[in-house]
């Protein structure tokens, strides 16, 4: 083999591996940009998620601490000293709201009379039949 054919042996390798390589970089750069565009979903879903949470944040409103309570009526001192009903308290300083009914004791004690609740303490029917 003379030193022709050597070479023209060592271009077709080095143009072989120059081949490979540039197929790898090819791989290698597909690879890498869907990555970024996974990265790049992620990072917008957690943004998303991060702005839903601010959200639920700014609107969420906790009551803490220690509230005096009337053990009787059951109107709660506020910072001022005034008493107030616990509905309207809570109802100015969260986001809650009530409604109202009469549980099976109370109706009992209040409206004996009227059998509002059986005695498990289910809620009897008021439609009457015509």
């Amino acid at each position: 083999m003379g030193i022709t054919d050597f070479l023209s042996v060592m271009l077709l390798d080095i143009g072989v591996i120059f081949v490979f390589l540039m197929m790898n970089d090819k791989r290698l750069a597909m690879e890498v940009e869907a990555t970024v565009k996974r990265l790049e979903s992620v990072r917008g879903g957690r943004e998303k998620l991060i702005v839903q949470l601010q959200k639920a944040l700014s609107e969420m409103k906790t009551l803490k601490g220690i509230f005096p309570i009337c053990a009787s009526c059951k109107k709660i001192r506020d910072d001022k000293g005034y008493w107030n009903q616990i509905e309207s308290y809570i109802r100015d300083r969260s986001n809650a709201q009530f409604s109202h009914g009469i549980c099976p004791e109370c109706a009992r004690k209040l409206y004996p009379a009227m059998n509002i609740y059986n005695e498990n303490g289910s809620l009897i029917s008021t439609e009457r039949n015509e």
